[in-house]
């Protein structure tokens, strides 16, 4: 009877291993498709995610309001887990930023702009950000725009969120 169990524990053993390895074969190959799918429907994703974000967008932000403090604790564990990545990414928005500086660069009007968002999110409890009309895209996709007081204006966080990198290209 032993030989039995001792044998049956062999072949469960052994099934484990083939199991494991074509899980491993699937991944590599379901990786493969995935990957030569996407690269060859970019443009169709991409529209397709688009059109599901913006049916959406009133869920998306209820989500994001009602859930703050889940949402800022995973992006501080990311942070905390990925450093490189994360000074990777304030350079490259450092550099941007340095690089989209005009030679007349009017400081004090910027500034203004900076304390005036201060004391309005301070006097009514608003949380508004200062944003770039045309964005300074570290990316580089489409135009930079310029860090000065006439490519500034307030936006509500979540609409500035929600704006990203892009701009309004129909005046």
């Amino acid at each position: 009877m032993t030989d039995v169990l001792e044998a049956f524990r062999k072949t469960i053993e052994l099934n484990k291993e083939m199991i494991e390895k074509k899980k491993a074969e699937w991944k590599e190959k379901s990786s493969k498709y995935t990957k030569t799918y996407n690269d060859k429907n970019r443009d169709k994703l991409k529209a397709r995610s688009q059109k599901w974000y913006q049916a959406n967008i009133d869920r998306i932000r209820a989500y994001r309001q009602s859930n703050k403090e889940i949402i800022n604790a995973r992006t501080r564990a990311w942070q905390k887990a990925n450093p490189q990545k994360v000074a990777e990414l304030f350079h490259i928005r450092y550099r941007s930023l340095a690089q989209s500086i005009p030679s007349w660069y009017e400081a004090e009007a910027v500034a203004l702009i900076y304390k005036k968002r201060d004391e309005l999110n301070e006097l009514y409890g608003l949380e508004l950000e200062v944003d770039h009309i045309i964005p300074i895209n570290p990316r580089g996709k489409t135009v930079c725009g310029l860090h000065c007081w006439a490519n500034l204006q307030l936006l509500d966080k979540g609409i500035n969120g929600s704006k990203s990198d892009s701009y309004q290209t129909d005046w």
